[in-house]
């Protein structure tokens, strides 16, 4: 936001040995924050002048975890089940769902991101055109 790069560590889920790397975060005009707390805590929901909530049903969601912790972490699908039950899904609804409705958008992500994406991007290149017009013009 002031106009300089960042240096962000990786985060390297339950990779305990993994050697995190830092990667460079250039400015820029639009800069897109993404996780699953960013509304929870005001010092950064303050900071943001769109807010974007993305959405699916709980069976839906439920059904994408299994898959990624099976082949991204070799969870079982009865530990993934569990760790829904007993953290995942009251985090969600006690951290995260307050958020949904007072968000600017809301994308429903039941059969895929791209055309919310579309959308999304579309918006983005709207602000910055007339920025751009406003800018030039004063």
């Amino acid at each position: 936001m002031e106009g300089r790069s960042i240096q962000i560590k990786e985060y390297t889920f339950n990779r305990p040995g993994a050697e995190p790397t830092f990667h460079t975060v250039l400015p820029a005009p639009v800069l897109v924050i993404e996780g699953l707390f960013v509304f929870h805590y005001p010092e950064i929901a303050d900071l943001l002048d769109l807010r974007i909530f993305i959405d699916a049903p709980q069976e839906t969601m439920l059904a994408r975890r299994i898959v990624r912790d099976l082949e991204e972490r070799g969870y079982p699908e009865e530990v993934v089940r569990y760790q829904w039950d007993h953290h995942v899904a009251p985090a969600y609804r006690a951290y995260l769902e307050p958020y949904r409705d007072s968000s600017d958008l809301i994308i429903t992500n039941t059969q895929g991101f791209a055309p919310a994406l579309e959308v999304f991007v579309s918006h983005i290149q709207s602000l910055l055109s007339w920025k751009t017009v406003s800018v030039s013009s004063d």
